[in-house]
């Protein structure tokens, strides 16, 4: 925004949220919303610059297990599908939410965390969908993921 320019609807769109209270605990190797999703849709803003925020609880059962906690944007309404422009992949385990069980511990571990992605080069007034995915780092392991939550909001450029 510059100095005597009018303020447009796209410029602060209102902010998107859910939460999902449901144990998630199918914890595969390759990321899933799984059974009870965790997602929202929004419009782009002006900026095509938005902040998405998540989180979750998560709890490992497996000696020497990992568990990951992401968020994936794609293109379009249907939460959980369209083009993928942010998240998702091993690349997005490099900003999850992460717990682990040592080896050889004999206590589950848990945390409850909050993360959040910056988001860019989103087309102003087009809609897209966030959802929350889980995998298990280590491979299929024993484990929880719950109450999990998202919230979208726009940024200015």
């Amino acid at each position: 925004m510059t100095t005597g320019s009018k303020l447009k609807a796209l410029d602060n769109p209102p902010f998107a949220n859910d939460y999902e209270g449901t144990d998630e605990t199918t914890i595969t190797s390759t990321y899933s919303v799984g059974t009870a999703t965790c997602g929202t849709t929004f419009v782009a803003p002006t900026s095509g610059i938005v902040v998405v925020f998540w989180s979750a609880r998560v709890e490992v059962a497996t000696s020497a297990g990992f568990i990951g906690v992401t968020v994936q944007v794609a293109s379009g309404s249907t939460i959980g599908s369209g083009t993928v422009v942010a998240g998702n992949g091993a690349a997005a385990d490099n900003s999850c939410i992460e717990t682990r069980r040592g080896t050889g511990t004999a206590a589950d571990t848990r945390i409850q965390a909050s993360m959040f992605r910056i988001v860019t080069g989103l087309t102003p007034g087009a809609t897209y969908n966030a959802v929350v995915m889980h995998r298990g780092i280590s491979g299929a392991i024993a484990g929880t993921v719950y109450e999990r939550g998202i919230m979208v909001m726009a940024m200015p450029s």
